[in-house]
């Protein structure tokens, strides 16, 4: 029984990544495409990829074709940021996010008109309520080489955070904020876990590179 669960979980997961494969492709052509039949065959594309993402992740499939067709541009892969806050012990900061319910460290989704390091201390100023001095870059994560199970390509940009002001608050986008060594972390959402050991590794070696792919 949990091997039909796992295999069923695997195959939604491939599913959606042929599906982000297809729409990227059906964007693109749209762009570029001048000729009537081409165009015809990239809307279609766009459509097959909708009812895959939908299969995956049990979405309708015309509100998922919405999303995809307002998308404009060449589509490229999206970028998320997140923060290995320590304080002067070597304890991480996590938190339980309100959308999922699970343990994660401080970040989101990239946003324009901001640096990398700009949007990943904002990140932590409203979900912890800390003020933090964003050190270094801890490694950019491939979410397919790390099978975040994300329906989109994702490359995770991880920075490793000290605080200098404020204390860890609960959020309106928290359930919870606390300090955990590396022996107490819980469960942690897709794709925090390989980011977070590597965290705890560079926190303990200060010449450590940056970690890619």
């Amino acid at each position: 029984m949990h091997k039909a669960e796992g295999d069923m979980a695997l195959d939604a997961i491939q599913l959606a990544t042929w599906a982000d494969e297809l729409r990227a492709m059906a964007a693109i052509g749209l762009i570029y495409a001048h000729d009537p039949y081409d165009r015809t065959r990239y809307i279609r594309m766009q459509q097959i990829a909708a009812a895959m993402l939908g299969a995956a992740t049990r979405a309708d499939p015309p509100a998922v074709l919405d999303v995809l067709t307002l998308e404009t541009g060449y589509i490229t892969v999206k970028v998320g940021v997140a923060a290995a806050v320590f304080d002067t012990t070597g304890r991480v900061l996590l938190v339980q996010r309100q959308d999922n319910k699970q343990w994660a460290m401080p970040g989101g989704w990239a946003d324009v008109g901001e640096t990398a390091a700009e949007m990943v201390a904002r990140e932590v100023r409203e979900e912890t309520g800390l003020t933090v001095r964003v050190e270094r870059l801890l490694g950019v994560y491939d979410s397919r080489r790390r099978r975040f199970g994300h329906p989109h390509h994702l490359y995770h940009l991880v920075f490793l955070c000290i605080p200098f002001a404020g204390e860890p608050i609960v959020t309106a986008e928290t359930l919870d904020v606390r300090w955990f060594t590396a022996d107490t972390v819980p469960a942690l959402s897709s794709g925090h876990h390989d980011p977070l050991l590597d965290a705890f590794r560079a926190w303990a070696d200060p010449h450590m590179p940056a970690i890619f792919d």
